[in-house]
């Protein structure tokens, strides 16, 4: 195995030291049991020869079902410690990968599907990892340590007869050598294919009103049959592979029992080995034979482990783009967490790359303010970088140019909690989880009281709705609120960041779906709720624009007109433009 993989296994073991020492001593314990059986057989048989008396078999035949019964015995325990030791790896790794991907920045997950993620933390780590890392590894070790004592016991009862059993162990290394490029290969692909699998069902699911609304149920099907017939035949041809190799292994190995009979039995019929070293040399044979193949099982799921250890190393050790300033704050348990004293939000020639190889710019020098009370407009076509402008205030994603200050600090050297903690966001599509309205409201924030989500709910105008549902907050939504309609969950997600009493509220296009009364009436809720609460959003309704404080008309990523509506409605400036345009599609909806 490679060397990072290595340092990732023993990052693994440290939590679990105990156990690791007892896996070692049982280990060790169990192959020196092993290795005593052949050692009475001989003392056995070679009595047989001599006449024992009734006393001395039964000694003889009492010690050998003391070693067999313990090497039994300690077998039996060392698979009931390694089974409930792999589910625990499963768990920990699982949970440590996750606790690295949900903190992961918005960049990575437009670079990463939907189903590759569910198949690492899935099958990568239950199918092809959590087995090595605990069974694969100690039965190996335990194999080893079995090989080496009974090869030092073969040596010392007949070292030519050891040379004859030991020279197939030189093709069993060449096979090795010659099939880690192949399996390699082949459980990378297999991986892959799972991926692809996941990708395209979860992207059938979530789509699942548009492909029976554009009757495409068959289309979906035929790509389904496509991509299980491609991961089908990946994983045969791995399992082929797999075969192949442990066959060869196990085969090659025989012909090393083989030897012993030949070559042992002829030196009993020439005088030169008594009968139980023959038989004691024979047992150490086949006694090395199940140890052997967990060696070749080991390489096989070693390969295999490795190709999952590198696609979890990439969601852990990426790089990303936004990073904590120093440590969280430590709090209680269920306490509400330090907002920021939040004062006038700067953004200093603010420019952002999504790929800082290649020379284009989303944002480009952007440059305004945005003080306490305010609402600020930001205002363009589409594709004019309004949706990665209102990503930076809340630190989904931080500029590659230029700065955002808070009364002149970098956000960059304020505490990540405290900043999220005072900035409400709100998506342009609105995420709901299949839960009541209630729990979508105070999202998993003990200190979020059911006054404050009822007030959030009234601010945002869901009072009317609620009293149509039959169990008003405490009706469940199900998944990504299937059962509510686009104004409904927008109104329920703007609930969900105003039940925090966010000093900054950030909404992506966040209105659309509502009608003009209900967003009117809307932000006078808003100001009567949180007076002092800032607002940024980008909108495209007109009623909104009007309403603003200040605009900032942005094209291809830059800022080309900045004012008030009655200032920027001047004949021939492009915010006319685009504030006609708007009226249009406004009456013509």
């Amino acid at each position: 195995m490679k060397s990072f993989e290595l340092r990732w296994i023993a990052r693994a073991w440290r939590s679990y030291p105990f156990t690791l020492v007892a896996l070692l001593l049982g280990t060790l314990a169990g192959a020196a049991a092993s290795v005593s059986v052949p050692l009475v057989l001989r003392r056995l048989f070679d009595g047989f020869l001599q006449a024992p008396s009734a006393d001395a078999l039964g000694r003889s035949v009492r010690l050998y079902l003391l070693a067999s019964g313990g090497a039994w015995a300690l077998g039996a325990l060392l698979m009931a410690l390694r089974g409930p030791t792999n589910l625990r790896f499963e768990r920990s790794v699982r949970h440590r990968v996750w606790s690295r991907l949900v903190h992961r920045s918005p960049g990575f997950f437009l670079r990463t599907r939907t189903g590759d993620l569910v198949t690492r933390l899935t099958d990568d780590v239950s199918e092809k990892l959590c087995w090595f890392l605990c069974s694969g590894i100690f039965r190996t070790v335990a194999a080893g340590v079995t090989i080496l004592f009974a090869i030092v016991m073969m040596v010392r009862l007949d070292p030519w007869l050891t040379l004859v059993t030991a020279a197939p162990l030189t093709l069993l290394v060449w096979l090795l050598i010659r099939a880690g490029t192949l399996l390699d290969r082949r459980f990378a692909e297999v991986q892959e294919r799972i991926s692809a699998l996941n990708n395209g069902i979860e992207a059938c699911f979530s789509g699942i009103r548009v492909v029976k609304a554009s009757g495409r149920e068959e289309t979906e099907t035929a790509s389904f049959a496509v991509n299980a017939r491609s991961c089908r035949q990946s994983e045969i041809a791995s399992a082929r592979s797999q075969l192949l190799v442990n066959a060869l292994y196990g085969q090659v190995w025989q012909v090393g029992v083989v030897a012993v009979l030949l070559a042992g039995g002829l030196a009993v019929m020439r005088g030169r080995l008594t009968l139980g070293t023959f038989v004691a040399f024979e047992a150490y044979a086949l006694l090395l034979v199940f140890p052997m193949l967990d060696i070749g099982t080991f390489f096989v799921r070693g390969w295999q482990g490795g190709v999952s250890i590198g696609r979890l190393r990439e969601i852990e050790e990426g790089a990303d783009g936004v990073r904590a300033a120093g440590v969280p704050a430590r709090r209680e348990a269920g306490c509400e967490p330090t907002p920021l004293s939040f004062g006038r939000l700067s953004f200093e020639r603010v420019g952002y790359r999504p790929d800082e190889q290649d020379g284009r710019a989303v944002l480009s020098d952007v440059s305004f303010e945005l003080r306490p009370g305010e609402m600020v407009a930001v205002a363009g076509a589409v594709g004019s970088g309004k949706s990665f402008l209102l990503r930076l205030p809340p630190r989904l994603m931080d500029p590659t140019e230029g700065r955002l200050l808070i009364d002149g600090t970098d956000l960059r050297e304020l505490p990540l909690d405290a900043l999220r903690r005072s900035v409400g966001w709100v998506p342009q599509e609105a995420i709901l989880f299949s839960e009541s309205i209630r729990n979508n409201i105070r999202f998993d924030r003990p200190w979020v009281t059911d006054e404050r989500v009822e007030s959030a709910a009234e601010a945002a105008r869901l009072q009317f709705d609620l009293d149509g549902f039959r169990d008003g907050l405490d009706t469940v939504v199900g998944v990504r609120g299937v059962s509510l309609s686009g104004g409904q969950r927008q109104r329920v997600a703007l609930a969900r960041a105003l039940a925090g009493r966010p000093a900054l509220l950030v909404l992506d296009d966040a209105t659309s779906s509502l009608d003009l009364a209900t967003e009117a009436a809307l932000w006078d809720e808003l100001r009567r709720l949180l007076p002092g609460m800032a607002v940024l959003l980008a909108t495209h309704r007109t009623a909104t624009l009007e309403r603003a404080d200040r605009i900032v008309v942005l094209e291809a990523g830059r800022v080309v007109e900045s004012g008030t509506h009655a200032r920027l409605s001047v004949e021939g400036s492009r915010y006319q433009a685009l504030y006609r345009r708007h009226r249009v599609e406004e009456r013509l909806s």
